[in-house]
C-alpha cells in the first residue's frame, strides 16, 4: 500500500503483523453490518454467527479495501474514526478483534487488535465477516443488498444536499 499511511497499536504488531503473508491469497468474501445498538464480542460473534478470518485472508481483505480509500476517502471502511471491526483466528485458534479506523487528524489508517471480551463496541460500527446471520430482530441476511443499495441511495442523496447547501 504506497503512499499509505498506516500505523499499528502494540498489540497488532505483536499478535497480527509478524504473520503477514509474503504472498496474499485471493480476496475472501464479505458482508459488513453496522452495529444499530451496542454490543460486546460475544454478542456479536453469536448472535451474528461469525466466521473469523484467517491471518492471510485478513490481510489479503484489508488491504484490497484501503487500496480504494488509501487517504480516507469515502468508501466501503468507514472514515469518520468509528471502527471497522474484523474478527481474525490466530495461529493457535484464538479469535481476536482487530478494528480498522481512519484517524484524520494524522490522516492514517489505524490498526488495532485486542482480546475477544466484554467491551461494548458503538452504535455506527462496521463489523465485517465472511458470513453473518443476523439477528431475529434485526434484518435478515438476504436483505443485506438491498440495504446497502438503499443505504447507497441515501448517501448520494446526502451528498447532493450537502452540495446544494454549501454554494
Amino acid at each position: 500500500m504506497k503512499n499509505t499511511k498506516l500505523w499499528f497499536s502494540n498489540n497488532f504488531k505483536e499478535l497480527i503483523l509478524p504473520h503477514e503473508p509474503k504472498k496474499l491469497p485471493k480476496v475472501p468474501t464479505y458482508t459488513k453490518n453496522m452495529l444499530e445498538r451496542a454490543r460486546n464480542d460475544f454478542e456479536i460473534m453469536k448472535e451474528w454467527n461469525v466466521d473469523p478470518y484467517s491471518i492471510p485472508e485478513f490481510f489479503s481483505l484489508i488491504t484490497s479495501l484501503i487500496k480504494k480509500q488509501p487517504k480516507g476517502e469515502s468508501g466501503t471502511l468507514l472514515n469518520n474514526g468509528y471502527a471497522n471491526i474484523l474478527y481474525v483466528k490466530l495461529a493457535n485458534g484464538t479469535v481476536v478483534a482487530v478494528y480498522v479506523f481512519w484517524y484524520g487528524v494524522d490522516r492514517v489508517w489505524g490498526f488495532h487488535a485486542c482480546a475477544v471480551d466484554d467491551v461494548r463496541w458503538d452504535v455506527g460500527y462496521y463489523v465485517f465477516s465472511r458470513s453473518l446471520t443476523f439477528p431475529s430482530n434485526s434484518v435478515s441476511s438476504s436483505d443485506t443488498l438491498s440495504l446497502e443499495s438503499r443505504v447507497k441511495e441515501l448517501e448520494n442523496k446526502m451528498s447532493k444536499l450537502e452540495k446544494v447547501i454549501t454554494f
